[in-house]
């Protein structure tokens, strides 16, 4: 839980400071997402070598996994860029962070998946937390 709450502390910092770096320097939601991708990658990087890693070493069955979650993950961060620039922080922050609410209501429709009672305590509690946010 500690680690968990460090990394939303420096994820929500590192997007405070694209959202001010975008107003400060007229940066476009590209030119930061590829300046973000680039120190990202080069901390990847550090780490890997660091760690020793084989990278290569992919079962075949998990590429086309692996390619969704990145083109997704990919997706996710330029809308985040782009509502950084079209609305305020706090509200393009709730958004992005309420995605992961919807998640049950996506299982219902797709995966015919029963919402139980505490799901939608949980959800309006994640919901509660949203509005403190903003």
């Amino acid at each position: 839980m500690v680690l968990f709450s460090l990394a939303l502390a420096i994820y929500s910092t590192a997007s405070l400071l694209v959202k001010m770096s975008m107003e400060t320097y007229f940066l476009t939601p590209q030119e930061s997402l590829y300046y973000v991708s680039l120190m990202v990658l080069l901390c990847f990087y550090g780490s890997v070598i660091t760690n020793k890693q084989d990278l290569l070493n992919i079962a075949p069955e998990s590429y086309f996994p692996l390619f969704m979650r990145c083109l997704c993950g990919f997706l996710s961060e330029i809308l985040l860029y782009m509502a950084f620039a079209q609305t305020n922080y706090s509200k393009a922050i709730c958004i992005f962070f309420t995605n992961t609410l919807m998640i049950p209501f996506f299982g219902k429709c797709i995966l015919k998946e029963n919402i139980i009672k505490w799901d939608i305590i949980a959800i309006l509690c994640g919901f509660a937390g949203m509005i403190l946010i903003v």
